[in-house]
């Protein structure tokens, strides 16, 4: 097992996507399972303010698409974790929209592509939204 931040904790105000995380050049053996937590340390007040956490994945590095979308988070949400759980399933034929950000609180369950990012987008609806929040996740490597 290994454990990985995938997004230091840090309070942000605006939206933003990581650089690429994980890339093929590391990557040692397929993950088969992981979990994937959001720790929000501190929050907007105001329901109207918004946080959804999407972890993508892509092969190439170029065309991403949702593996684990958070549920969201509320400006008066109590501060705490949310976790998920990937655990790799073998898909022959899947159909989905390019740069797919899959509805909140989901987690696709395919093979995944080496290459990791994540995705915050903080809706400000009260005009002085901040949240604190670190992503991490806990990978299983299954040698073949």
């Amino acid at each position: 097992m290994s454990l990985a931040t995938l997004v230091a904790s840090a309070a942000r105000t605006t939206s933003s996507t990581t650089a690429v995380l994980l890339s093929k050049a590391l990557d040692q053996a397929p993950i088969d399972s992981a979990v994937f937590q959001l720790s929000v340390s501190a929050l907007a007040s105001n329901a109207t303010d918004t946080l959804d956490v999407i972890v993508q994945h892509s092969i190439d590095g170029s065309n991403w698409d949702a593996l684990c979308h958070f549920p969201q988070v509320k400006g008066n949400d109590a501060a705490g974790q949310i976790r998920m759980q990937y655990v790799r399933r073998e898909v022959t034929i899947e159909s989905r929209s390019l740069d797919s950000i899959g509805a909140a609180g989901t987690v696709y369950h395919g093979p995944i592509g080496a290459n990791l990012r994540v995705e915050h987008v903080i809706a400000n609806g009260s005009g002085s939204a901040s949240f604190t929040f670190a992503v991490t996740m806990e990978a299983v490597r299954k040698l073949r």
